[in-house]
């Protein structure tokens, strides 16, 4: 994917220790090539080929976007975009769902401010099929429009808007756009648009914005992944070389507004914290001004993003911080942008810190930046840009961006170069002209659930008490239904919306040998079809019923959520009994599901990820265990899977008296428990048996393992252990504050170490807990990437920092006290939104919980952690380092060498993974 300058030597291990990333090196390693054509009717096409996967990505970009829309359109490409999906005369019916009954991985789509994107990513022989299905909805959509399906777009749009404006936080940017942007502004109404307009939208209205802005000359069709670029080609010129040219759609312009005052805006909303401060600017068209965006974007890191920001260290640190974070959004747009300084505070916002601010900005564009902190930001940026291009979907990304944008697909290499070669003088000068303008101040105080929060004028007393509680957790009550299944409640006063969530047994650790992902046929009932319905048919049935439904399979356990407005639980309710008392098995639908998790396992069989992790877990865990078996599920279970086996697997998974479910709404119990007996009378429970755990533990198989991966420029080192027993409620705290104080977060010791210290990776990732749920065991890992060369010299690094956890440098107050602060941050959100009631109903229950009194409990346990108890624990519950399994994946040869540079003796030559 990048071509490095020039062969790094194999360093030593002095070398290693003093080795930095340099940017201009880092600059000229970034490489993204595509090809690009134009076909006679004006349509750009970009094609990029990655030889590492087996499936394509398509991206089909509009230059249209909520910009576009003048008063009372607004809303309008949101709103074709849904309508999209509704099929044509050629492909009728659900396209989403027709792409996946074809087997596509993923089906989405997003509009923006600027673009409207459609994305897919398929297996490779797709291609043709999906391309035409692309050409079809440009050439012939606004022909094919069913009226009929408008009304139920509408509701569920109307309902997404209102669920993400209800979310806490959820109109953040419309407040900020209200205080910034003058009216007419292109940017000042919400891409969803207004109720209003939204319901006054026609088929008609539909057909004109479809016939205007999705013309070929107003589009980019990205194709990356496993393809040829010849035959691509040719496929792209057969279904859309003949859809005829029609003239360019006019584009708004962009443009730069004055703020139409300096001003404040105080509002309240559900946020778990005591206030929120935000002080925002407006900045140039990212079109117009490219540099000066960039230089923004790197003013922005220096100022307030990371520990050793300037805003970070004088208002989240010291005596007397004011806030808890400080983070700063720089947001583009074609029409113009922000420069949004964001802090989550300590007590209630007061204006006075509008002042703060502004002496800590005018203090950073007087203040010369020294040359070394300018190269660390260099190659942080740059470190972030490659990281985003190593997924063929996010390189699509990057293309029809730059393309629709910038008219240059060849922008994301530009921003590259200007990371590179702007200077101090022209960063703290981008600074100087755009943040010493009027600003807007937006104050959030912190409202209470059931209280309405409106805006408020300035000098209006706080809502919130600013000494808010850390800890809000939900309390319920119990019943056990007729049909056997308990259900739990959690009342949500006010809340418009619910959250359902049923749990049954049917997790991936049961599943027999040869039928690994049986588990995930059980829980895809919505993809197969249930009672009277098929697939289709039973989509449709819950987005007419503005129901979100999403089912997992899990290493212990099948779970089903769904959620939607109030009045819609019954609808729930009923669906939930479908699908568990009446999957349709041996349908069509059944048919093409296991046929695609057959062929995606297929696919990732035997590739170096897909290794690693089932080597992994076979010398941590054993070579019989769940985890070290065929992932997502076995290659043949499309030939083995049969009528009996999933009746059976289904009887056990959802036994009425093993389930439970969750539920967060605004509900007394004895309405639930009507409620629910009535819709769940159907369910009951299938014949079934008990099969057996794959969770038996093996002896720990420890050292080195090295996955090759030919071509891969990085080397991913990744460190496992297990406690050797199950954990008890306490040694479980204390094995998740060691992981957090080893890798659990950006100033964690490996991270500190190997990106701060070293300069080696761009982060180290790692977390502690456990395995499953009151049975154990502690499960640990810690990834990194680094150079092939600086895999031995980083796994000695990471070695030393657990034998050191262990012994001659235990866990410092301040790292318990960054353990806290993440739990704290846990606690205080356990009941911010009705999924995250369920979700700590959940949690709760895993733990023996029986209501906020034992969440309290566990809250103060975490108080109460000191480095001595923690010194103590560190012995039993991390490993020595060379008992540490650890696996490498990447050039075999390259890493093998630095392992041995690094005087590192237990390499594991060769070892088969049962």
């Amino acid at each position: 994917m990048f071509t490095p300058v020039a062969e790094v030597p194999v360093p030593t291990l002095l070398e290693a220790r003093g080795w930095r990333l340099d940017s201009r090196s880092l600059a000229a390693a970034i490489a993204m090539t595509a090809e690009r054509h134009v076909l006679p009717n004006g349509l750009t096409v970009l094609l990029q080929p990655d030889r590492t996967t087996a499936l394509v990505h398509v991206c089909v970009g509009y230059r249209v976007g909520a910009m576009e829309e003048g008063r009372g359109q607004t809303g309008l490409s949101h709103f074709l975009e849904h309508m999209m999906f509704s099929g044509t005369r050629a492909l009728p019916g659900s396209y989403v769902t027709r792409m996946l009954d074809a087997g596509a991985i993923s089906v989405n789509a997003m509009t923006e401010p600027d673009q409207t994107r459609y994305v897919q990513t398929i297996p490779a022989h797709l291609l043709k099929y999906v391309l035409f299905a692309e050409a079809d909805r440009m050439a012939n959509f606004a022909d094919s429009l069913d009226a009929d399906i408008i009304e139920r777009e509408r509701s569920v749009i109307l309902e997404e808007k209102r669920e993400n404006e209800a979310r806490p936080l959820g109109k953040v940017f419309e407040w900020l756009a209200d205080g910034m942007l003058p009216a007419g502004h292109p940017y000042k109404h919400p891409v969803i648009g207004h109720v209003a307009d939204i319901e006054a939208v026609t088929a008609q209205t539909l057909r004109d914005w479809h016939r205007t802005h999705y013309g070929p000359a107003n589009a980019v069709v990205v194709v990356t992944g496993a393809i040829d670029r010849a035959e691509t080609l040719d496929m792209v010129t057969r279904y859309f070389a003949g859809i005829a040219p029609v003239p360019s759609a006019p584009r708004r312009l962009a443009r730069f507004d004055a703020m139409p005052r300096e001003s404040v805006l105080r509002v309240a909303d559900r946020i778990q914290r005591p206030g929120l401060f935000y002080q925002a600017w407006s900045t140039p068209s990212i079109v117009t001004s490219a540099r000066d965006h960039v230089a923004l974007a790197m003013a922005g890191e220096l100022l307030g993003n990371g520990r050793s920001s300037l805003l970070h260290q004088r208002f989240a640190t010291g005596d007397a911080p004011i806030a808890s974070s400080i983070d700063i959004s720089v947001v583009k747009g074609r029409a113009s942008g922000m420069f949004v300084i964001s802090a989550e505070l300590r007590a209630a916002p007061v204006a006075d810190i509008a002042d703060l601010l502004d002496g800590a900005v005018a203090d950073f564009v007087s203040s010369p930046l020294p040359a070394d902190r300018l190269e660390a930001l260099r190659v942080r940026m740059l470190s972030d840009r490659m990281r985003d291009m190593e997924s063929f979907e996010r390189r699509a990304g990057a293309l029809v961006e730059g393309e629709l944008l910038h008219g240059d697909a060849d922008w994301f290499h530009r921003e590259v170069r200007l990371i590179r070669e702007l200077e101090d003088e022209d960063i703290r000068g981008a600074a100087r002209r755009w943040l010493g303008r009027d600003r807007f101040v937006l104050m959030v105080d912190q409202v209470r659930p059931g209280t309405v929060a409106e805006q408020v004028p300035l000098s209006a007393p706080a809502i919130a008490d600013p000494a808010a509680a850390m800890i809000h957790a939900p309390d319920y009550h119990e019943v056990r239904l007729r049909c056997g299944a308990r259900l739990r409640l959690a009342r949500r006063v006010g809340d418009p919306r619910f959250h359902l969530r049923a749990i049954g047994r049917g997790g991936t650790a049961f599943e027999p040998h040869g039928l690994e992902g049986i588990a995930q046929v059980i829980a895809s009932g919505m993809a197969i079809g249930a009672g009277g319905d098929d697939a289709a048919a039973l989509a449709d049935r819950a987005s007419g019923a503005g129901l979100k439904v999403a089912a997992r399979a899990m290493l212990d356990r099948s779970t089903v959520d769904i959620s939607g407005l109030r009045p819609a639980l019954p609808s729930a309710l009923a669906l939930l009994a479908d699908l568990l008392s009446a999957p349709r098995f041996g349908s069509d639908d059944q048919v093409t599901m296991v046929a695609t998790l057959a062929a995606n396992a297929r696919g990732r069989a035997g590739t170096p990820a897909a290794l690693a992790y089932a080597l992994a877990n076979a010398c941590v865990l054993g070579a019989d265990h769940r985890l070290a078996g065929a992932m997502p599920a076995a290659t043949d279970i499309d030939q083995r899977l049969t009528m009996a086996d999933m009746r059976h697997f289904h009887g056990f998974a959802w036994q009425p008296e093993e389930t439970l479910l969750l539920l967060a709404a605004d509900m007394d119990m004895e309405e639930a428990t009507a409620l629910a007996e009535a819709m769940l009378a159907p369910w009951a429970g299938w014949e079934s048996f008990l099969p057996p755990t794959r969770l038996d533990l093996a002896p720990v198989r420890s050292g080195i393992r090295i996955i090759d991966a030919p071509g891969r420029e990085s080397a991913r080192v990744s460190l496992y252990w297990r406690s050797p027993h199950r954990l008890e409620e306490d040694e479980l705290l204390r094995f998740a504050c060691l992981g957090h104080a080893l890798a659990g977060d950006f100033g964690a010791r490996a991270g500190l170490r190997l990106r701060e210290e070293l300069g080696w990776t761009y982060g180290v990732q790692g977390q502690a807990g456990e395995l499953v749920p009151r049975r154990g065991p502690g499960y640990g890992v810690v990834h990194t990437e680094v150079k092939p060369a600086l895999a031995g010299p980083a796994l000695r690094e990471l070695r030393t920092i657990v034998d050191g956890l262990r012994g001659s440098h235990p866990v410092r107050a301040s790292e318990i006290e960054a353990f806290r602060r993440s739990e704290r941050q846990r606690l205080a959100r356990l009941n911010e939104k009705a999924v995250d009631t369920v979700n700590a109903l959940q949690s709760g229950h895993d733990h023996d919980y029986r209501g906020p009194d034992d969440w309290y409990r566990y809250r103060d346990r975490v108080e109460a952690l000191t480095p001595d108890e923690l010194a103590a624990a560190a012995i039993p519950l991390l490993p020595e380092p060379d008992a540490l399994v650890c696996v490498m994946t990447g050039e075999a040869r390259a890493i093998a060498a630095s392992i041995a540079e690094a005087g590192l003796s237990d390499l594991v030559v060769a070892e088969p993974l049962a």
